[in-house]
């Protein structure tokens, strides 16, 4: 990993790139860190993976379902490929869609891949589990990503979509190559504390570390609030959007800031007491936090 004597988050001479499984997760879980590598003229770039246009003409009854939820018709992948890079596009960030594509629309022998959403939420087929991360590699690769000065970002794959799933074994085959990968958390998958707990304690890897990091939050939630999309079926609507970050990152604050610890210390995590401090005292401050393998 990058030399702890420099900031670990924009280490000199680093291009951070975000290997981000759909059009929204490079935000939506970490946002802050963006903000703040842009900020310090870090360059970084979004690379989404699974961006890839589906066959209009044969969704599957799932990826209808999704649509019909969504509110959305036709050229679905365009609108939120232009949503995403309207809103990468505001901190001067590089956008990269590739064209796999989303595990709701791809299509084995003739059928859907992953048909309902257990699925989704399983094991990657074995005809996908090696080839796709394989195959990303491999395109890493001819697109010059391999190269000294690349730091990787890809996602824990807690929650365990198919598609993280995948982007996480990407990470650990950049990491078996001697690449620098930081594993960020899956937000708003991450956001279940039980889940989250249940991801460490079966991971096959224990030595993880952690890193926390103070955000803008606000510059996040102004972010996150531009995948127009994604909101309602995600959040319900902006204002209980703007409630889960900010609570889900001030706990991830209470490692590294005074108050926050405080808070928790006295009122916990959840439930009716905190929820009253929260109300008589506000925030304190505000993290996301990002693991390593050591």
């Amino acid at each position: 990993m990058p030399d702890r004597a420099v900031p670990w988050w924009n280490p000199p001479g680093m291009r951070h790139v975000y290997l981000s499984p759909h059009l929204d997760d490079s935000i939506y879980a970490c946002g802050g860190l963006i903000h703040r590598q842009r900020q310090a003229a870090g360059p970084v770039v979004s690379l989404t993976l699974c961006a890839g246009a589906p066959d209009q003409a044969h969704l599957s009854p799932l990826a209808q379902a999704y649509h019909q939820t969504w509110g959305l018709q036709g050229d679905v992948m365009s609108l939120r490929k232009q949503e995403d890079a309207a809103v990468l596009s505001q901190w001067g960030v590089e956008v990269a869609h590739w064209d796999t594509p989303d595990s709701l629309y791809r299509f084995v022998d003739g059928r859907p891949a992953y048909a309902d959403a257990q699925a989704l939420a399983g094991q990657p087929l074995d005809t996908e589990a090696g080839a796709i991360p394989q195959g990303w590699f491999r395109r890493l690769d001819e697109e010059g990503y391999l190269r000294p000065g690349n730091v990787f970002y890809a996602p824990l794959s807690i929650g365990g979509h198919v598609d993280h799933r995948l982007a996480f074994r990407l990470g650990e085959l950049l990491l078996a190559e001697g690449f620098p990968v930081w594993f960020y958390e899956d937000f708003p998958h991450s956001e279940d504390p039980d889940i989250f707990a249940a991801y460490f304690a079966h991971s096959p890897r224990k030595n993880w570390r952690s890193q926390a990091l103070l955000i803008d939050v606000e510059a996040k939630l102004t972010a996150m609030s531009g995948y127009a999309t994604q909101t309602p079926w995600i959040f319900v609507d902006e204002q209980q959007l703007r409630q889960r970050v900010r609570a889900y990152t001030a706990e991830r604050a209470r490692e590294i800031h005074p108050g926050e610890k405080v808070r928790y210390l006295f009122a916990g995590s959840g439930g009716r007491r905190e929820r009253f401090w929260r109300k008589i005292f506000g925030y304190h401050a505000h993290a996301e936090r990002y693991w390593s393998l050591s």
